[in-house]
């Protein structure tokens, strides 16, 4: 069975946008349902 992303990469993007807007991780955590492993993760690979 093949893997099939979650989320979209445009969505991540997103996120890591309002991220660096001010919203903090566990705020965005907690209103898009995603773990703090994966947003770090995104953080990590889409900060510029």
């Amino acid at each position: 069975m093949a893997y099939v992303p979650k989320y979209e990469e445009e969505s991540k993007k997103n996120l890591v946008a309002l991220h660096s807007n001010g919203k903090s991780q566990a705020e965005l955590c907690r209103e898009y349902g995603v773990s703090e492993s994966a947003l770090a993760k995104w953080i990590k690979n889409y900060s510029s």
